[in-house]
This record gives C-alpha cells, structure tokens and sequence, in this order.
C-alpha cells in the first residue's frame, strides 16, 4: 500500500488531492480514514470515507483528533470503549488511531482511522507511514493552504459574536479587515446624529494620520458611504478626488476604502488606508468587508444597549450616581488598589424636615443638586454614590488620613458654596492594610456619629481602628 501511495502522492497537484489520496489508500485498507488539518486554531476536515455524518472545526483538546493535535502525540485506542476522549461518529466503531502530522517541524492536523475491529500493528504501522508520506508530500506542495479572506471573516466573526465590550469589539473588526485585505492601516468612525464624526479606534502605520484627520477629509469619507454604498480608491494621487481628501492623500494615505453600517441614529464608518498608490480591492473583497462592517454594526449595537441595562441595573434612577450594592462592588474591588482609599459617608441634615415642608418634589430636586455637587467635589477616578435616601457615599484615592480629611472639607464646602438650603455630615475613614470593608464602613459610620452629636454640618476623620478620631473645625 505504501508503495502504490507514494506513487499517487507525487502525481497530487496539491494538497486536498493529496489528502484524499490518503483516505482511499486507507479506505481500501476497510478502515474509515479522515484527514483533519489546523486552519484558525480550528481542525478542518480535508477528506473523509465511510461516515454519512462528521464534526469538523475541531478545536484542539476536542475528543481524540483534538488530543493528538494539541498534544502531537499519537493517540491508539485498541478499545473505544474505555477511553473518555472517544467522540462517535459511526456505530460499531471498536477501535481508533490518530496520528500528527508534521509538516517542516510543525504540528499541521492529524490522519485519523476508525475500525469496527481491531487495528493490528502491521495496519497501525502503514497508517503511521501514509502520515508520514502525506507530510512530505504536504510540504513538496509549500505547506497547507492559507486561510481565504472568507475564511478568516468567518473566524473573526465567531469572535465577535461573544464580545460585549465596545473597545474589544473595535479592536477586533479592525483586525478581521486588515487580515481580509492587503491594505495596512484602518480606523473605525462614528458619526453622530449631530453630524459630529468621532474616530474611534486606529490600527496600523498610517493610524495616527486616521485618528488625527482633518474633518472635512472625514466628511468626505462619510459622504460616499452614508447612503449605504462602499467607496475605494481605483486611481493614482492627483486624479480627480473628493474635497477635502487632498489631505489624507498629503498625510501619506495612498489608497483608501470606506464601508459604512447604522448602530440605531449612529453610523458606523470603517476605513482602510496603505501608503502604496492605487491598491484596489476586487469585488469579493469589497462584499466580505461589507458583511464584516455590518456585522460590526450588529455587534456594537447589542454591546451598546448590553452597557446601557448595565448602567441602569447599577445606577440610582433619580440621581443617576452609583446606588447601594454599586457602592459596595465599588468598595469590595478597592481592596485590590495599590494606594490607600477613603470611604466617606454623607447624610444630608434636616433633609425630612426640608421634605415634609417643601413637598417630595421639591425634595427630589434637592438631591439630585447634591448629587451634581458631590460629584462635581471630587477628583477623576474618584465615585460618588447614593446609598440611601438621604445618604451619600464616596470612594475616593488618597496619599493619607490628611489628604481625606481634606478632601471632606472640600465637599462640605462645595456644598455650603452651593446655596443649598440644608448642610451635610461626613464621616472619614482610611481604609488601613488588610481591612475588611465592614471594619472600614464601621470606623466611618462612627466619625459621621460624631459629627451628627457635634451639631451636624461637620467633617469627622476616624483615625485609627481603635477608634480616635478628629473633627475638623468648620
């Protein structure tokens, strides 16, 4: 067998021609053969005999082909019976063989055979040889076949399909158009029902120039694909363009390609770009890259509202700041900062009184004022959330017990600066090495007691978990 293989080996022009080559040798053999090779991290089937039914896009660690590819170690199953990693296929199945295949040192897919008997040693060996021989074979013709355009789309897309995370997804549409395309540099676009195009996201040697473009070249870019058309270049710099593209052409970018897609009132905008003259994308092309930007458009539109039920889930609906268990995500992930951080509770003084008086309407519109000023109080990075009716809190970074203190005051002033009808309270504690949340909460709930027995309108620091504390005089 191994003879007359190697004899139509060489008569294969290539490589699918090759794999079935090897299956027919092996199914003359009665056994059932297939050949599975790696293309996008995924095991594709190349040939197959004797099975109405098989899997394929395998991926590695997948019953016994997965195995032997991720491992490269032949797998021999005298008994299917009794190994786990035993996929069925086909009924009356007994035996199985796996072999790797190699091609220039390389894992490149497996040969696999299946029996309804025994595999003997002579058969496992001729299996091993016609492995070997289709390696070489493989190699002879360059190594296996690169993946086509469509082919790498269709990874991206599965990828895309899992992500909910705008900037991931951004990233990852990107790659998919530039592995789909010889162009090098590409950008994603928004443009706004205000007409305001913001770029996004940037990628490649010209990403700069992209991001960094002047508005009226982006206008251009937008104005030949808003009405649903794609647009790419077909002639050298210096022929007839659109106004305003005279500058990215100026900025290095030679060739240029434009697809766009709607998310809700918002159209998404994809452009290529390369700093060779005149790189025109053929009509397959320019069709996978509309898929790919409507598939983005899809992707970013569910990411978009996924974030917005997110931020509802976690947000007071009438403040907008974080609520009660947002404050308490908040604090248990600070355990994990590197600085130290200030928890800082806040009521609101006399705000039942002012409520009762004034009416709920009035009321409301006081904390969403308060709201506005905290927030306003506090440094980026830092959060402001309401954790109660007349309760506030802040999360905030700090250098020290002092630099808290300090930062109380400013709130407590920014408060009184605001013209608001009532005064605040706020307890300060440091949250020291090793803390738990509730000893920390605990050290400032006790300093905002202080401040409420003091008379209220008042900042109070807990210095140490012994509790001393400090009140700042106001």
């Amino acid at each position: 067998m191994v003879e007359d293989l190697g004899v139509t080996l060489r008569a294969a022009d290539d490589v699918g021609s090759a794999c079935r080559a090897v299956v027919e040798a092996l199914a003359a053999r009665g056994l059932l053969p297939s050949v599975y090779l790696e293309r996008g991290g995924r095991l594709r089937c190349q040939a197959v005999h004797g099975y109405w039914q098989i899997r394929d896009g395998m991926l590695p660690n997948t019953g016994v082909i997965g195995t032997t590819f991720a491992t490269g170690q032949e797998s021999f199953l005298r008994d299917v019976r009794r190994d786990g990693t035993y996929l069925e296929a086909g009924d009356g199945v007994a035996a199985e063989l796996c072999v790797p295949l190699r091609v220039e040192g390389l894992l490149a897919g497996v040969v696999n055979v299946e029996a309804d008997r025994p595999i003997g040693d002579e058969e496992a060996q001729e299996v091993r040889a016609a492995a070997r021989a289709l390696a070489a074979r493989i190699e002879a013709l360059g190594g296996p076949p690169p993946e086509s355009p469509a082919q790498q789309l269709a990874r991206h897309a599965v990828r895309l399909a899992a992500m909910t995370d705008v900037a991931d997804i951004e990233r990852e549409v990107l790659a998919a158009a530039l592995d789909a395309v010889p162009l090098t540099s590409g950008a994603l676009l928004c443009v706004h029902p205000d007409d305001r195009i913001e770029p996004r996201a940037a990628r490649g040697p010209l990403a700069g120039v992209l991001l960094e473009a002047p508005q009226e070249a982006l206008r251009a870019i937008v104005g030949f694909v808003r009405t649903g058309s794609s647009s790419y270049t077909v002639a050298a710099p210096g022929d007839g363009m659109a106004t305003g593209m005279a500058s990215l052409r100026g900025a290095g970018a030679e060739s240029l390609a434009a697809f766009g897609a709607p998310v809700e009132d918002t159209l998404v905008v994809l452009i290529l770009a390369d700093e060779r003259p005149k790189i025109r994308l053929d009509g397959e092309q320019v069709e996978l890259l509309e898929l790919l930007t409507a598939q983005a458009s899809s992707s970013l539109r569910t990411a978009i509202a996924l974030h917005e039920l997110q931020v509802q889930a976690a947000t007071d609906p009438l403040t907008g700041l974080g609520h009660h268990a947002s404050f308490h995500d908040a604090l248990r992930a600070s355990g994990d900062d590197a600085g130290q951080v200030a928890v800082l509770l806040c009521d609101v003084d006399a705000f039942k009184r002012f409520n009762d008086t004034q009416g709920h309407q009035a009321g409301d519109h006081l904390l969403r004022r308060l709201a506005t000023t905290l927030s306003r109080g506090v440094r980026r990075g830092d959060r402001v959330f309401r954790i109660g009716g007349d309760e506030f809190a802040a999360l905030l970074h700090v250098d020290g017990d002092a630099e808290a203190l300090e930062a109380g005051r400013r709130l407590r002033d920014a408060v009184a600066e605001s013209g608001s009808p009532v005064t605040v309270s706020i307890g300060v504690a440091v949250r020291r090495p090793g803390e738990s949340d509730p000893s920390v909460l605990a050290r400032a709930d006790r300093a905002l007691y202080v401040v409420k027995a003091d008379g209220r309108d008042g900042v109070v620091l807990d210095r140490d978990t012994g509790g001393g504390q400090q009140a700042l005089p106001v």
